[in-house]
């Protein structure tokens, strides 16, 4: 019996559980291509779509000339939302699109939540980041300056290593 899953989704699979063991903590470097090249008997080629798999799936980070590193654990924020929201009221995760990951730094593989308000007020936050909060106070548009744990990421400070 033959494996059929890609040499490539196998290596991203073991570099995974590391990653989930806490072998490799988060804000730890990953080893070097180099390193990992020996390490699995691969080729460069391999490890870099292993890798990708790993950041399409937002667990790793890369800077040029710098390496890959595990991403950091960031406490989610809390976003109150009315208890049932009315009508024109939306919430929803999805993938954002280029130019909505680049505004609101977004990494590769990480949804975004999008609110949208009666009035047509809309309001982004990184989806790995938030815990959303049904309220029964809440008026039925944004409000104007929210506390800091309301902060959108659009506000916020990108990950380390990103440029805003």
């Amino acid at each position: 019996m033959t494996n059929k899953t890609p040499q490539y989704r196998r290596l991203a699979d073991l570099l995974r559980r590391r990653i989930d063991s806490g072998q490799w903590p988060p804000g730890s470097r990953l080893p070097s291509e180099t390193d990992l090249i020996t390490e699995f008997a691969s080729n460069r080629s391999m490890i870099r779509r292993a890798l990708a798999v790993l950041r399409t799936d937002g667990l790793i980070i890369t800077r040029p000339r710098h390496g890959s590193y595990v991403r950091p654990a960031i406490p989610p924020r809390t976003v109150h939302l009315p208890v049932a929201p009315g009508p024109g009221h939306t919430v929803q995760a999805r993938m954002p699109t280029a130019d909505e990951a680049r505004e609101h730094h977004v990494p590769a593989g990480t949804p975004l939540l999008v609110v949208t308000y009666p009035d047509g007020h809309t309001r982004y936050w990184r989806a790995d980041r938030v815990v959303l909060l049904h309220t029964l106070d809440l008026p039925d548009h944004p409000p104007d300056d929210p506390p800091d744990d309301d902060q959108p990421d659009d506000q916020a400070d990108g990950d380390p290593g990103q440029t805003p």
